[in-house]
């Protein structure tokens, strides 16, 4: 009796454990390509533009940007739902439709890009709230500078 109770209670913790992570859904940062698409998301929303400046197939800075921060718990956890996420992408490998290219390059000159990553963050209202790029620390870290960007009030000097 004492073992048929041993695996009736190993069987009830593990079926528990598995409906607990079954019901935990993870968030996912969704990317768009399309930078009106991501200003009327963000207008109708009313949520601030995360633009994504990268050389995603090429740039060493970015691909430790994506793997360190982007694809972190932290930072999904703390930002998916946060921000309208916009990728800009200048890669030399991946094929673009002309039209992105022409978007991505008058993007650069717009709001003037002199490296790879930049991260511009704007607001619901289309008003630049900040700029920055790779920072070291990873997800957490990421989301505290990110954080205080946001909450830092913009000089209009």
């Amino acid at each position: 009796m004492t073992k048929q109770y041993t695996y009736l209670l190993f069987a009830f913790f593990l079926f528990s454990c598995f409906s607990l992570n079954a019901n935990e859904e993870k968030k996912e940062i969704h990317w768009l390509i399309n930078y009106e698409e991501a200003i009327e998301l963000s207008r109708t929303e009313e949520k601030p533009v995360f633009m994504l400046f990268t050389g995603s197939d090429w740039c060493g800075w970015c691909m430790k940007l994506e793997s360190e921060v982007f694809a972190s718990d932290a930072f999904r956890d703390a930002m998916a739902d946060t921000f309208v996420f916009l990728k800009l992408d200048f890669p030399r490998k991946i094929q673009q439709t002309p039209e992105i290219k022409k978007q991505n390059k008058r993007l650069m000159r717009e709001y003037p890009v002199r490296g790879f990553p930049t991260v511009i963050l704007l607001n619901s209202k289309n008003q630049q709230i900040g700029s920055t790029g790779y920072k070291r620390g990873g997800g957490a870290a990421y989301v505290e500078h990110i954080q205080k960007m946001m909450s830092e009030p913009k000089s209009d000097a």
